[in-house]
Protein backbone atom coordinates (compact mmCIF):
# COMPACT_ATOMS: atom_id res chain seq x y z
CA UNK A 1 0.00 0.00 0.00
CA UNK A 2 2.80 2.38 0.87
CA UNK A 3 4.66 1.54 -2.31
CA UNK A 4 1.57 2.24 -4.43
CA UNK A 5 1.11 5.64 -2.71
CA UNK A 6 4.76 6.53 -3.23
CA UNK A 7 4.60 5.63 -6.93
CA UNK A 8 1.39 7.61 -7.35
CA UNK A 9 2.93 10.67 -5.69
CA UNK A 10 6.01 10.33 -7.88
CA UNK A 11 3.93 10.18 -11.07
CA UNK A 12 1.88 13.20 -9.98
CA UNK A 13 5.07 15.13 -9.18
CA UNK A 14 6.62 14.35 -12.57
CA UNK A 15 3.47 15.14 -14.57
CA UNK A 16 2.65 18.21 -12.47
CA UNK A 17 6.07 19.82 -13.00
CA UNK A 18 6.42 19.05 -16.70
CA UNK A 19 6.81 22.21 -18.81
CA UNK A 20 3.84 23.03 -21.03
CA UNK A 21 4.13 21.98 -24.65
CA UNK A 22 3.43 25.53 -25.88
CA UNK A 23 6.29 27.18 -23.91
CA UNK A 24 8.13 29.73 -26.03
CA UNK A 25 11.89 29.82 -26.25
CA UNK A 26 13.47 33.23 -25.72
CA UNK A 27 14.56 34.76 -29.01
CA UNK A 28 17.81 36.56 -29.73
CA UNK A 29 18.42 39.93 -28.09
CA UNK A 30 17.21 42.98 -30.05
CA UNK A 31 20.68 44.52 -30.01
CA UNK A 32 24.29 43.74 -30.87
CA UNK A 33 27.57 44.91 -29.32
CA UNK A 34 29.92 46.74 -31.68
CA UNK A 35 32.94 48.10 -29.78
CA UNK A 36 34.27 49.72 -26.62
CA UNK A 37 36.55 52.78 -26.78
CA UNK A 38 38.59 54.25 -23.94
CA UNK A 39 38.44 58.05 -23.74
CA UNK A 40 40.91 58.87 -20.96
CA UNK A 41 40.54 62.69 -20.86
CA UNK A 42 36.76 62.40 -20.42
CA UNK A 43 37.06 59.47 -17.92
CA UNK A 44 34.59 57.33 -19.89
CA UNK A 45 34.45 54.08 -21.83
CA UNK A 46 32.25 54.62 -24.89
CA UNK A 47 30.28 51.48 -25.77
CA UNK A 48 28.85 51.37 -29.29
CA UNK A 49 26.03 49.00 -30.20
CA UNK A 50 23.36 48.44 -32.83
CA UNK A 51 19.70 47.86 -32.07
CA UNK A 52 16.66 46.66 -33.97
CA UNK A 53 14.16 48.45 -31.71
CA UNK A 54 14.06 50.94 -28.84
CA UNK A 55 15.53 49.17 -25.81
CA UNK A 56 16.42 50.36 -22.32
CA UNK A 57 19.73 48.86 -21.22
CA UNK A 58 22.12 48.78 -18.29
CA UNK A 59 25.75 48.47 -19.36
CA UNK A 60 28.35 47.24 -16.88
CA UNK A 61 32.08 47.21 -17.72
CA UNK A 62 34.22 44.76 -15.73
CA UNK A 63 37.90 43.92 -15.60
CA UNK A 64 38.90 40.75 -13.78
CA UNK A 65 35.48 40.55 -12.15
CA UNK A 66 35.76 44.08 -10.70
CA UNK A 67 33.19 46.61 -11.88
CA UNK A 68 34.80 49.62 -13.54
CA UNK A 69 31.58 51.47 -14.33
CA UNK A 70 27.87 51.18 -15.03
CA UNK A 71 25.31 53.27 -16.89
CA UNK A 72 21.59 53.05 -17.69
CA UNK A 73 20.34 54.36 -21.02
CA UNK A 74 18.19 53.93 -24.08
CA UNK A 75 19.34 52.38 -27.34
CA UNK A 76 17.52 53.41 -30.51
CA UNK A 77 17.41 51.67 -33.91
CA UNK A 78 20.67 52.05 -35.75
CA UNK A 79 23.98 52.73 -34.00
CA UNK A 80 24.01 54.18 -30.50
CA UNK A 81 26.92 55.06 -28.26
CA UNK A 82 26.58 55.12 -24.49
CA UNK A 83 29.32 56.51 -22.25
CA UNK A 84 30.13 54.53 -19.13
CA UNK A 85 31.74 56.87 -16.57
CA UNK A 86 34.85 55.63 -14.78
CA UNK A 87 36.89 57.27 -12.04
CA UNK A 88 40.05 59.27 -12.77
CA UNK A 89 42.24 56.71 -11.00
CA UNK A 90 40.76 53.88 -13.06
CA UNK A 91 41.18 55.93 -16.24
CA UNK A 92 44.89 56.43 -15.47
CA UNK A 93 45.42 52.70 -14.90
CA UNK A 94 43.65 51.61 -18.10
CA UNK A 95 45.32 51.86 -21.48
CA UNK A 96 44.42 51.01 -25.06
CA UNK A 97 44.37 47.29 -25.89
CA UNK A 98 43.40 46.18 -22.37
CA UNK A 99 40.72 43.49 -22.37
CA UNK A 100 37.49 44.13 -20.45
CA UNK A 101 34.15 42.34 -20.11
CA UNK A 102 30.95 44.14 -21.07
CA UNK A 103 27.58 43.01 -19.69
CA UNK A 104 24.41 44.43 -21.27
CA UNK A 105 21.15 43.90 -19.36
CA UNK A 106 18.20 44.55 -21.67
CA UNK A 107 15.30 42.95 -19.78
CA UNK A 108 15.69 39.51 -21.29
CA UNK A 109 16.06 36.22 -19.46
CA UNK A 110 19.87 36.53 -19.40
CA UNK A 111 22.18 39.50 -20.03
CA UNK A 112 24.21 39.82 -23.20
CA UNK A 113 27.84 39.17 -22.21
CA UNK A 114 30.85 40.18 -24.27
CA UNK A 115 34.00 38.67 -22.85
CA UNK A 116 37.55 39.95 -23.30
CA UNK A 117 36.92 42.76 -25.75
CA UNK A 118 39.80 45.15 -26.43
CA UNK A 119 39.52 48.82 -25.50
CA UNK A 120 39.99 50.70 -28.75
CA UNK A 121 41.53 54.08 -29.39
CA UNK A 122 39.03 56.83 -30.30
CA UNK A 123 39.17 57.83 -33.98
CA UNK A 124 41.25 60.88 -34.81
CA UNK A 125 39.41 64.05 -35.63
CA UNK A 126 41.06 65.83 -38.53
CA UNK A 127 40.00 69.47 -38.81
CA UNK A 128 41.45 69.73 -42.28
CA UNK A 129 44.08 72.26 -41.14
CA UNK A 130 47.45 70.60 -41.49
CA UNK A 131 49.33 73.71 -40.31
CA UNK A 132 51.15 76.59 -41.96
CA UNK A 133 53.19 74.39 -44.31
CA UNK A 134 50.21 72.69 -45.94
CA UNK A 135 49.64 73.26 -49.61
Amino acid sequence: MRLRTAVLLLVVAIVGFAPPAHAQVAGPPPLAFHSAMLEQPAHVIAVRMQAMADVFVRITVLRGGVRLGRVDGAVHPGQTMLSVPIGPRTARRLHFGVRVDVRIDYGGPAPLRVRATKLLRPPRTDDGDAGPLSA
